[in-house]
């Protein structure tokens, strides 16, 4: 155990953006290492979601009907049409009200579509967890070792830990959940077993699961967009099969090169998008709305109370804001040209998911003073539907 870990921080919020303290933030450096939902990118890119449901109305502009459906308890609520396509080319928005574990939608822009989630596929690892917490082959203080070979990208705080520090598994958890720690998810995943989180992804992410899978850890996602992008021009090109072949050789075909010297970080390009729809981990929304209810569910039995503790450690928006929920959980993802964010918000008898993408396979995705407005007005008609 370490006593200094299990006391400390992992993040700290202001009242209209998000500062995540993390090595890698105070480093430049490694800041410039991060690749895989970089805790940097994720704190500028929320930063557009931080002037939360204060607010007093939506975009400029002339509000019209969206599409909706209805509740899941059969009535059909408006709300004004959101344009998230400031966002990106490719950009959408669900807001689901679950009942009895349903999801049902409140309102929305595009369809289902399937589409890159980047680090929001931490989700299904903590499921997993819980799952097999809850069937006795884990518990929330197991001991997680830190190995060599499971580092990931210079980003977060497991990267940084020594070499044979035991970790609590609750404590890494939190870490891959509040500040998307790539190592400490990459730690979790083998413990947890690659094989666990593809059945959790199966049952909760049908619609994506024959994309993301075979399932790769964040390091493997690493040496395929950025460390070698040839190699993983090969790999797109290849059957589930080959993939899968593949992926076990791949930390001795592609080395990380910054755990041998740190400043290989500075020739690598991790700004550009890198083969965005062809090596990801893909979801529908109504798979990310399956996935937060399933976390719900578990996080009710006995003994699995963590998993909301860990969910709510970040919620995603200000203090202020968060509590006007009695429930606020979130997880980010991002990428060079990827952004997922998704939230569970309950108070009372309502009981929401909202989901936010934006894809865009040639360019990074940068931050707008019309992003910003369309991100307030989806969390606002969140809590207003």
């Amino acid at each position: 155990m370490t006593p200094p870990l299990k006391g400390r921080p992992v993040g700290r919020c202001r009242a209209r953006s998000l500062t995540i303290t993390t090595p890698a933030a105070r480093n430049p450096a490694l800041a410039r290492a991060l690749t895989l939902a970089r805790t940097g990118a994720v704190a500028r890119l929320l930063a557009l979601v931080l002037v939360l449901t204060g607010c007093q109305g939506g975009p400029t502009g002339t509000p019209t009907p969206s599409e909706s459906g209805g509740s899941a308890a059969g009535s059909p609520l408006r709300t004004s049409e959101i344009d998230v396509s400031v966002l990106a080319p490719r950009a959408a928005y669900t807001i689901f009200e679950v009942t009895d574990g349903a999801c049902g939608v409140v309102a929305r822009s595009g369809g289902d579509d399937v589409v890159p989630v980047a680090s929001v596929f931490k989700l299904w690892v903590l499921d997993a967890a819980a799952r097999q917490v809850r069937a006795g082959t884990l518990r929330w203080d197991t001991p997680v070792i830190i190995r060599d070979e499971l580092r990931s990208d210079p980003s977060g705080e497991a990267y940084n830990i020594p070499t044979g520090t035991s970790v609590p598994l609750q404590r890494m958890l939190t870490l891959m959940i509040s500040i998307s720690d790539n190592t400490a998810t990459d730690h979790v995943l083998d413990l947890v077993g690659r094989d666990a989180v593809s059945d959790v992804i199966r049952q909760l992410a049908p619609s994506g699961a024959a994309r993301t899978l075979p399932l790769l850890s964040t390091a493997d996602m690493a040496r395929l967009k950025f460390v070698s992008p040839e190699v993983g021009r090969e790999y797109a090109g290849l059957g589930p099969e080959q993939r899968a072949a593949t992926v076990i050789g791949l930390p001795h075909r592609v080395p990380l090169p910054w755990l041998s010297d740190p400043t290989a970080v500075q020739r690598i390009d991790i700004s550009t998008p890198s083969l965005v729809d062809d090596i990801e981990w893909f979801a529908a929304p109504s798979d990310l709305c399956r996935t937060m209810t399933d976390l719900a569910r578990l996080s009710g039995e006995a003994g699995l109370q963590p998993v909301g503790q860990v969910l709510g450690t970040n919620p995603g928006m200000p203090p202020a804001q968060a509590q006007s929920w009695t429930t606020a959980w979130f997880k980010g993802g991002s990428e060079p040209g990827v952004l997922a964010l998704v939230w569970r918000l309950a108070r009372g008898g309502r009981d929401r998911v909202v989901v936010v993408t934006a894809t865009d396979p040639h360019h990074a995705l940068v931050e707008s003073p019309a992003g910003q407005r369309a991100l307030t007005a989806v969390l606002a008609a969140a809590q207003n539907a």
